[in-house]
């Protein structure tokens, strides 16, 4: 709290702010053994913050007087237990309040309510449903679905102007009711979904989103949309879109902070906005209307900025070695890709894993003394205790990885002796592009054999001699650094007289062949030729015989 007003964020990463000039009225009251701070904004809407201690009370009142010039009242809970009483609407029609013998015993916010009507014609009876969502703290959670009040006839009520009517008709000034039935504003079909699997439908509502799959459906509410975060894959060929929520869905005993959909880069939509005349006023309509063809994962982006007006997280100042976004690696057992952003890191997809940078104590490299591995390890350790390793990161990214972190004030274990190694890395990284460079690539030998080939009229035979692709010093194991364009002409030079004597010693044994054919025919017209008889000499010795 300050001057300026009150700012509430829970450790998931969900968060209110109270402009002090918007607030037009606050209570202190006791509820249970603790006390609640409710404030009333301008707009109509109100916030309760709940836990504080009794001896808060001066200190708050103190401090809203001071800095708003409005005086906390304190307001007390009924306890009776009756279940009747008199309902009262606030000013805007923004909450309904049941007193009990002038007391509050419950308040609801309108914008709650997704239905509101009488049970029956002419009945004394109004029915209140209650927006629902996948979202819960805790499996065992329990949420309010409906209510329903009874207005007897011929009452006080009647006669004060509260009967069933006037009290559905004040309900559904401040209810939410655009999306009771029909369609949303923005749909979106067959969306790729990573987590939870599946390819689902997503209507997007004025307050809430429903996703439609084959098996299952979820209702998501804006309010426990916490963070967006668009992630694009190494290979460029999709986008990976997350919605991180506090609470997460469940389904059973699955459990899911965060909905990962991932989405074809090239693959179009062109939205249709279905605005009623009820939201044509909401100035959100205005950015709505203003969406085209565009790639669906553009389109997605855009009408979750414009509905739930959550600022959407790239990728920005980090690049791999490759100029890439994200690190290839494994978490445990599952491969994907880590992704350091300004003030979070986040590793898709199995299990999708959110860790901001105020969560980390300390990152440890691992296995980077052996200069013959290819890959290294990083560990995260957690305030919360818990530790997350990354295994198999190519080498080529440590410097990369290394300057993130100290340019983001993130502690690295041992950073003395990994400084040196990072400058060790960035050395060899430096020769090993220095020799590619020097080294001719197989085109360039190519065209230079060719050269001197045609001038030579030489036909190539690439069954004679296999110019085979080069393999690079990290595949081959070899030692190329004296290589030069010296030694390639030298080697374009032994080639093509390799090329030469080949097909001079093929000429030869040809021209033989065909005089020792010529001969045998020859032969075979006239009579056939005296053969000398190869003398054989042999030592017998007496009592042996010779074969």
């Amino acid at each position: 709290m300050n001057k300026d007003g009150i700012a509430w964020r829970s450790k998931g990463g969900q968060g209110v702010t109270v402009v002090g000039s918007d607030v037009r009225s606050g209570e202190w009251k006791r509820v249970s053994r603790l006390f609640q701070l409710k404030l009333s904004v301008k707009g109509g809407v109100s916030y309760k913050f709940d836990g504080f201690k009794e001896q808060d009370g001066e200190f708050m009142n103190d401090f809203f007087q001071k800095h708003f010039k409005i005086e906390l009242t304190e307001a007390n809970v009924s306890t009776k237990g009756w279940n009747w009483g008199k309902a009262e609407f606030d000013d805007n029609n923004s909450a309904v309040s049941f007193k009990v013998d002038g007391e509050v015993a419950f308040d609801l916010p309108l914008s709650e309510v997704l239905q509101c009507h009488a049970a029956s014609k002419n009945s004394h009876e109004a029915v209140m449903k209650f927006h629902q969502d996948d979202t819960a703290a805790q499996a065992d959670t329990q949420s309010l679905v409906e209510m329903r009040f009874f207005f007897p006839s011929g009452g006080e009520g009647e006669n004060n102007g509260d009967s069933t009517g006037n009290f559905v008709a004040n309900v559904l000034k401040g209810a939410d009711t655009t999306s009771a039935s029909g369609k949303g504003i923005l749909s979106f079909e067959q969306v790729p979904t990573l987590v939870p699997r599946g390819r689902y439908d997503i209507e997007m509502f004025g307050s809430f989103l429903e996703m439609h799959g084959k098996s299952f459906d979820y209702k998501i509410k804006y309010t426990s949309i916490v963070r967006l975060f668009q992630l694009p894959r190494p290979d460029r060929a999709s986008v990976v879109f997350v919605i991180s929520l506090e609470p997460p869905i469940r389904q059973g005993q699955a459990v899911y902070p965060h909905v990962v959909m991932q989405i074809e880069e090239k693959s179009e939509s062109s939205p249709t906005p279905n605005i009623s005349e009820e939201m044509k006023n909401d100035p959100r309509m205005k950015q709505v209307a203003t969406m085209k063809t565009d790639p669906v994962w553009q389109n997605l982006a855009r009408a979750f900025r414009y509905l739930t007006g959550k600022k959407i997280t790239p990728p920005r100042s980090f690049k791999t070695s490759n100029g890439g976004r994200g690190l290839k690696c494994s978490l445990r057992a599952n491969e994907g890709f880590l992704f350091p952003l300004e003030k979070d890191f986040f590793f898709i997809h199995k299990p999708p894993t959110h860790i901001r940078h105020e969560e980390i104590i300390q990152v440890e490299f691992l296995r980077m003394n052996d200069t013959t591995n290819r890959t290294f390890d990083i560990q995260f350790d957690l305030d919360s205790g818990q530790v997350l390793p990354f295994k198999s990161i190519s080498r080529d990214d440590y410097s990369p990885l290394f300057n993130f972190l100290i340019e983001k004030g993130i502690k690295i274990k041992d950073y003395d002796g990994l400084s040196s190694m990072s400058s060790i890395v960035a050395e060899e990284k430096g020769k090993k592009e220095e020799r590619k460079a020097k080294r001719g690539t197989n085109t360039e030998v190519r065209l230079k054999v060719a050269r001197a080939m045609q001038a030579e009229e030489i036909e190539s035979d690439e069954s004679d001699v296999d110019f085979g692709d080069e393999k690079d010093e990290d595949e081959s194991g070899s030692d190329d650094s004296d290589v030069d364009s010296s030694e390639i002409d030298s080697a374009s030079d032994e080639i093509i007289d390799a090329v030469k004597k080949s097909k001079k010693d093929k000429a030869t044994d040809d021209t033989k062949n065909k005089n020792q054919k010529r001969k045998r025919d020859d032969n075979e017209e006239g009579e056939e030729p005296k053969t000398k008889k190869p003398k054989i000499e042999a030592e017998v010795e007496e009592g042996e015989v010779s074969d």
